[in-house]
């Protein structure tokens, strides 16, 4: 486990969160923990904390123990790290009795293939149901195949090991760029399964480690509960004219179940002052949107309800939502909310990007 060398002052009360980062070869789970790190987190890497403890390389092991091997003493390696992780974080240490008020949560980088253990799955739900934490997250970052070749070939390339660096890609120190974007596609198929109990995804390809990082402190902000199975949320961090942004989708099996505490967090990340909310929906739905939970009558809603179908793509319908907008005195502070489809969403997004050179628009979307 890693060490903070220093920490900084804070006054504020850290929600006490453990985060576990998994997913394929190259996604940048041990640079986004080390980042997490140099940011006040607590850090440990388990395929560094096995091959400490046994002093051999994981390619090494798997080699001459074989993966069963490794897997045990992966398991063993990850339950030691949820336990101490988490209560360092529920009592405010950092290790050796170094009392910090300044660890805002931390952090577990797994391997890639960690998830298709039985034995790891199970340590993960055990930790959930039993560990008094605010959250104990699982993270899946993600990239597409192309992307993943590029970083884990140079990687390879950059290696002074003897052994490949991954062994489940590299069979040798030899580089065959087809073969090594064919093998991590393969990967995926195998391991899909696994990482669908990760409670958020986030796309890695645009951004840096320390980027990824600063978006995953913000994650209390969206108080995504992790014993919710069927919620999952999905962000896409990049980068815009020098400008860090993220897009952000969440997915639920019942909107109009969750839709208060969705509604509320969604709101909470955008400008202060949030009063007004334009509900766009269309004559589809229209039901959907009447039976979304608004979080304790907090703002000042106007519904406006559209045709259905291609033809609402008009000038005409977005005079309309503009003049609404104007009619109701919304100013840049207030936000508008598309629920609906392809067509809802077009139009509310072009909507708030024209009125008063940009609100803030949220999406619900119905269909995919």
């Amino acid at each position: 486990m890693l060490k903070l060398e220093e920490t900084t002052s804070c006054n504020t009360k850290a929600k006490s969160i453990v985060l576990q980062l998994v997913g394929l070869p190259g996604v940048g789970k041990t640079s986004v923990g080390r980042a997490l790190c140099n940011q006040g987190w607590l850090w440990s890497d388990v395929d560094d904390e096995v091959e400490k403890s046994t002093g051999r390389s994981i390619s090494e092991l798997i080699r001459v123990e074989g993966e069963q091997h490794f897997r045990a003493l992966e398991s063993s390696v990850l339950a030691k790290a949820l336990s101490e992780q988490s209560k360092a974080v529920l009592a405010g240490l950092i290790s050796d009795s170094i009392i910090s008020d300044s660890i805002k949560g931390a952090v577990i980088s797994l391997g890639a293939g960690a998830l298709v253990s039985e034995s790891n799955l199970q340590i993960i739900h055990e930790a959930r149901a039993k560990l008094e934490l605010d959250d104990l997250l699982v993270v899946e970052l993600a990239a597409n195949s192309k992307t993943l070749a590029n970083r884990v070939i140079l990687d390879e390339e950059n290696s002074d090991r003897v052994d490949p660096t991954r062994p489940v890609i590299f069979a040798s120190k030899s580089i065959d760029r087809l073969a090594v974007e064919t093998k991590i596609v393969k990967l995926l198929e195998e391991r899909r399964s696994g990482y669908e109990i990760a409670n958020i995804r986030v796309w890695t390809d645009f951004s840096e480690a320390v980027d990824i990082a600063q978006l995953l402190e913000s994650i209390s902000e969206f108080r995504l509960d992790s014993k919710l199975t069927n919620t999952k949320l999905i962000l896409i961090p990049h980068r815009l004219s020098g400008e860090f942004s993220s897009s952000c989708i969440v997915i639920v099996k019942s909107l109009s179940e969750h839709s208060s505490s969705l509604i509320d967090s969604q709101l909470d990340n955008k400008r202060d002052g949030i009063k007004k909310c334009l509900v766009i929906s269309d004559t589809n739905t229209t039901r959907i949107s009447a039976n979304l939970q608004w979080p304790n009558d907090k703002y000042e809603i106007t519904k406006l309800s559209l045709p259905y179908g291609e033809e609402t793509k008009s000038f005409s319908q977005l005079e309309l939502i503009l003049e609404k907008l104007a009619e109701r005195k919304f100013t840049r502070s207030d936000i508008i909310v598309g629920v609906g489809g392809g067509v809802i969403g077009d139009i509310s997004g072009l909507a708030a990007s024209l009125y008063m050179r940009g609100v803030d628009c949220v999406h619900f979307p119905t269909s995919l």
